[in-house]
């Protein structure tokens, strides 16, 4: 049967008909053994060159429309290029599936190219008047009902320009939280590679800027999920984009934070100045009976690439997220006068590897690297942020039973001004020059140290450090470890402020403090 006749017929004929034609119906996230994967139709395929339309937009939507009448499945787009002019929007039970890839099948990888490739709209900036219109660029893949549709992916798909959200933004969580009981679920983005991907800042420019400017959102990230259970974010690449950036010259700011004052700087616009990777990253606050949203299961993050030029490389929260393997790479010396688009600023641009958020989450096996971003080019002078793996009390509740296991980074372990219970720090091997914090920095205190907080079965275990040792401060403390540890070269030192019956033993290199 030719691959004409079972396309026209599939949604009647079975499986097996389809596979001799030529479309793959296997469950590429198969490897993970995730039950709720297998769920997906993965054996319901229809291809994208069966269906007509003026574009592409209108051919994806003729595809959606055949398959939800079935119940949903797979379109499939063989190798190749492929124009879309707008965002597409995915119905429930509806997955973008891409060719393949035959030789690089690992998305870390430098030379891995899904040979199916989206190219959306390049943005091609003006500086005088309205400048280009806002929405002639930044599409990508999304929900049609970011409040409901669930069962949606995106697979094997190099996306040019386009961005993947599945569900609102950390700023849409009332929405969130009023759809909870039917919000989506079960969603998939893997192997992907994500280019050149950004959001607009709805809020540049302000009135007191010139009406061409423009500005990545730091509050969107370039794959961004958000779900009410089970997600899955593998094997995705999302590379250095600098050859698609521009440089705006007399970009107006207010000069400093609190102040009236404005002055006119160049700057560049970056399409990498946004996060990675969010999923269901946002305020947590409560338990998971009083905020079941802060607190959702089922939530994968695993064999990543992220490439950042500033804010957060990966963030999430939930109840026992797991985000392993994943390798996050930033820009050194990368120059940004400017945080959010409007004012300059010493403020934080939010540079971090990974952060942390809700309850028993495992993060294992990341390889980082984290640099401050420069304010000022001629002094040298940077943000005071550059965190390696950090879990913050800002925004975020206390740590229990949580595991940061095997990662590697030149930036410090960061858990900062929150209570704990239950917390393994085992097998790192971190190399920072934090000689205030130190490589590991337990850190059980509220600002300006007014009030010490219960630490409760810490265990620091068998890791590698340089440049600056271990850290833990708080109060109340009970079986807190810190043992056969090793500090290589000078700087080593263990700061014990916690627990005078701590065991401290076995650990090579440190001044005990």
């Amino acid at each position: 049967m030719t691959k004409t006749v079972c396309l026209t017929v599939l949604l009647a004929i079975p499986a097996p008909l389809c596979l001799a034609a030529g479309l793959p119906t296997d469950n590429p996230a198969a490897r993970y053994k995730l039950a709720w994967t297998d769920k997906a139709k993965w054996d319901q395929v229809v291809s994208i060159e069966d269906f007509k339309g003026k574009d592409m937009i209108e051919r994806i939507d003729k595809a959606q429309e055949a398959l939800t009448k079935k119940g949903g499945g797979v379109i499939y787009f063989p190798a190749g290029k492929y124009e879309v002019n707008d965002t597409i929007k995915l119905k429930s039970n509806i997955i973008l599936r891409g060719a393949t890839p035959e030789k690089v099948k690992d998305a870390r990888k430098d030379d891995y190219a899904p040979p199916t490739k989206f190219i959306f709209p390049t943005y091609k900036p003006t500086f005088e008047g309205e400048g280009t219109p806002k929405d002639t660029a930044f599409k990508g893949v999304e929900l049609a009902d970011m409040n409901k549709d669930t069962h949606c992916g995106v697979v094997n798909i190099d996306l040019d320009h386009g961005h993947i959200h599945f569900g609102v933004s950390a700023y849409d969580m009332k929405q969130f939280e009023e759809n909870f009981a039917t919000y989506g679920r079960n969603h998939i983005i893997y192997g992907n590679r994500v280019s050149a991907a950004a959001v607009l800042d709805p809020s540049v420019p302000r009135k007191h800027q010139h009406k061409w400017q423009r500005w990545t959102f730091r509050h969107r990230a370039a794959i961004e999920m958000r779900v009410a259970a089970n997600a899955l974010v593998a094997n995705n690449r999302i590379p250095m984009s600098r050859k698609d950036n521009f440089t705006m010259k007399g970009y107006k700011v207010f000069a400093g934070t609190g102040t009236k004052a404005t002055k006119e700087i160049e700057v560049e616009f970056k399409y990498d100045n946004r996060p990675g990777i969010y999923m269901n990253y946002g305020t947590v606050s409560g338990t998971p009976e009083t905020k079941p949203t802060c607190f959702v299961k089922g939530m994968h993050i695993r064999e990543n690439y992220v490439y950042c030029d500033g804010c957060l490389a990966i963030g999430f929260s939930g109840d026992g997220t797991y985000c392993g393997y994943n390798i996050v790479r930033y820009g050194k010396g990368v120059y940004l006068p400017i945080y959010n688009g409007y004012n300059e600023s010493h403020h934080v641009n939010n540079v971090r590897a990974v952060e942390m958020r809700g309850w028993r989450w495992t993060v294992e096996h990341n390889d980082y690297l984290v640099y401050k971003n420069v304010f000022d080019k001629e002094q040298g002078l940077c943000y005071n942020d550059g965190e390696g793996l950090m879990h913050e009390s800002h925004c975020n509740v206390d740590i229990r039973d949580s595991k940061l296991i095997n990662n590697k980074g030149n930036s410090y372990l960061c858990l900062w001004r929150a209570p704990m219970n239950g917390l393994l720090i085992k097998g790192n091997e971190i190399d920072t020059p934090n000689k205030m914090w130190g490589a590991i920095c337990v850190n059980g205190r509220t600002h300006r140290s007014k009030k010490k907080l219960i630490i409760k079965n810490v265990h620091i275990l068998d890791n590698i450090t340089r440049q600056a040792g271990i850290m833990i401060v708080g109060k109340e403390g009970e079986n807190n470890i810190i043992k056969g540890n090793r500090h290589e070269g000078p700087n080593g030192f263990i700061r014990n402020l916690i627990d005078p019956k701590a065991e401290v033993s076995d650990n090579e290199g440190y001044e005990t403090k």
